[in-house]
């Protein structure tokens, strides 16, 4: 039989920094979604729910294309700036309160830095 302490192999995708940031970014926000009210829940909540999603695929894509990952790096960072507004508006509107608004903000800006650093180091290229 099969024992528990068997582990399938680390993802690399999932190792590479900027894609775990992500994903921290997406558990966060997920411990956020779960308090917002019903009418949030369906409008914001679930708008920032797919553009971190996006965002997610977006770096993925990015890990293993070298032909277009500017471009793809460029969308990425658009996202990330939609993100800023999005949690911006969603601590306005009271659907998230000032600290978690700050802790967000906080992983979002760390991700935009990541990103463009990235985009920097592929135009100098």
């Amino acid at each position: 039989t099969m024992t528990a302490s068997i582990k399938p192999p680390p993802n690399a995708a999932f190792t590479v920094p900027r894609v775990h940031r992500v994903c921290g970014l997406y558990n966060s926000y997920n411990l956020c979604f779960r308090a917002f009210a019903n009418p949030d829940r369906f409008t914001i909540g679930q708008k920032i729910d797919g553009v971190i999603l996006e965002t997610l695929e977006l770096v993925l894509e990015a890990t293993y294309s070298s032909r277009y990952r500017t471009a793809i790096l460029e969308k990425a960072s658009k996202q990330i700036d939609l993100l800023k507004y999005l949690f911006r508006l969603a601590q306005e509107i009271e659907a998230i309160n000032l600290a978690k608004y700050i802790l967000l903000e906080k992983e979002v800006l760390e991700i935009g830095k990541m990103i463009g650093g990235w985009m920097r180091k592929e135009r100098s290229r």
